[in-house]
């Protein structure tokens, strides 16, 4: 009996198509025609059909199949190779299926960036874009890093930049980039790559990075952009200075901030400008467009007088530098709960003093990085003294109005801290 293409496919279960493909590679023989042109295929042909058939769906490559022998052997090499582009197969689609699962039970977008189901409730939609342009420029690890940075974004903030109009005026700009920037040193601290994230790229540098920034001023609006560029600018100032100091200690943990995601070295890219200092004679400027503080006002007299007074452990003059609320990492505290929270300090160190490393002052933005030295004498953050003292490095943002500190935000290194306490 003879059979047509059509007849020849429906009963290998295929298509015309793929009966025709098979041909043009050279998998199946042409048959012979009738005399009116038509092929005429044999049970030959169907039996060759069905093991190429066989063969595809064990995932043979097309390209191997001419590899098999008389007796239908393949070589092990192939067949081993195909069990491991299988396994990255169930592994892609497991992967597939335990982000539908998340999805569906977080109720999130389902078009969320690869790898990000489970936080995107976090991202706004800016966020979730630029993250999607972000997996075609960076490897595999860095998209990692980012998805452990909005494990732990700080909502709040995150939120208020979101809904940042593009009008929003300087008081409102100045206030997120503030609250921003110790976050972003934060990020700059863990993940050291985002100062210089060529070895993670996947395209060249240029292409990445006009793409990235790009990206940035298409999704965010000016007054976003102006906010980022603030604080991406200060963080940087502040990880530098740390740097400089603690060459080989890495981790840093906020003193109740929580990280956000990060724009690395695309904020400092969109209008930032930077300076360094490596001695705290003179201060560090911030950017342009910084707030402004009041009329001969002397900001960096005002802050040694403030380290004099918390050196001296004079706790009854602090409320001269402390206005009566304070907006401490995002929460609003009274002039007396920040008072307590030093005198919890001094109580577990007695001697402990700040020595001031690098200044950064900008308007009414102070940035510092500082030492705090002593010995503590009492269980503090969890561990018992060990006698011996320590050293405690400490990057803090202030904002300064009407001659007194209205915010204080500041990252801890806790982990050396404890290491010190530990040993």
């Amino acid at each position: 009996m003879a059979w047509s293409t059509h007849e020849l496919a429906e009963l290998a279960g295929t298509t015309d198509n793929t009966v025709r493909y098979y041909h043009r590679v050279g998998r199946l023989d042409e048959p012979e025609r009738r005399p009116n042109g038509y092929k005429q295929y044999g049970v030959r042909h169907l039996i060759c059909l069905l093991r190429i058939r066989r063969l595809v769906e064990l995932g043979v490559p097309v390209s191997r199949i001419g590899e098999l022998q008389a007796d239908g052997r393949l070589a092990p090499e192939v067949l081993l190779q195909v069990d491991v582009a299988m396994a990255a197969d169930i592994e892609r689609l497991q992967q597939n299926r335990s982000a539908i699962a998340t999805i569906l039970r977080d109720e999130a977008s389902a078009d969320a960036p690869m790898g990000f189901e489970s936080v995107a409730s976090r991202l706004s939609a800016q966020d979730s874009a630029l993250l999607h342009v972000c997996g075609r420029m960076l490897d595999e690890d860095a998209m990692k890093d980012l998805r452990r940075m909005a494990e732990t974004s700080a909502d709040s903030v995150s939120r208020e930049i979101e809904e940042l109009p593009a009008d929003a005026d300087e008081p409102a700009r100045r206030r997120l980039a503030e609250q921003l920037a110790p976050i972003l040193t934060q990020h700059l601290v863990d993940y050291p790559w985002l100062t210089d994230p060529a070895a993670h790229l996947t395209r060249s540098r240029d292409t990445a990075r006009q793409t990235l920034i790009d990206a940035l001023t298409e999704l965010y609006n000016p007054a976003q952009l102006d906010v980022l560029s603030r604080a991406g600018t200060l963080a940087a100032l502040l990880y530098g200075s740390l740097v400089r100091r603690r060459r080989g200690q890495r981790h840093l943990v906020p003193a109740g901030v929580s990280p956000l995601i990060p724009t690395g070295d695309l904020t400092l890219s969109a209008g930032g400008r930077r300076r360094s200092s490596t001695s705290t004679s003179e201060p560090i400027e911030t950017p342009e467009g910084a707030g402004q503080i009041m009329p001969n006002f002397d900001v960096q007299n005002f802050y040694s007088r403030y380290v004099e007074v918390i050196n001296a452990h004079q706790w009854d003059r602090v409320g001269e530098f402390i206005d009566d609320t304070v907006l401490y990492h995002g929460e609003t505290v009274t002039r007396e709960q920040a008072i307590a929270n030093f005198e919890s300090l001094t109580d577990a160190i007695l001697d402990l003093r700040w020595e001031v490393k690098d200044l950064v002052i900008g308007g009414d933005i102070i940035g510092t990085h500082a030492i705090l030295r002593g010995t503590p004498v009492k269980e503090w953050l969890g561990v018992a003294p060990n006698g011996k003292p320590i050293e405690l490095h400490e990057i803090t943002v202030y904002k300064v109005r009407d001659g007194k500190f209205v915010q204080m935000s500041n990252v801890w290194d806790i982990d050396s801290l404890r290491n010190q306490l530990s040993n």
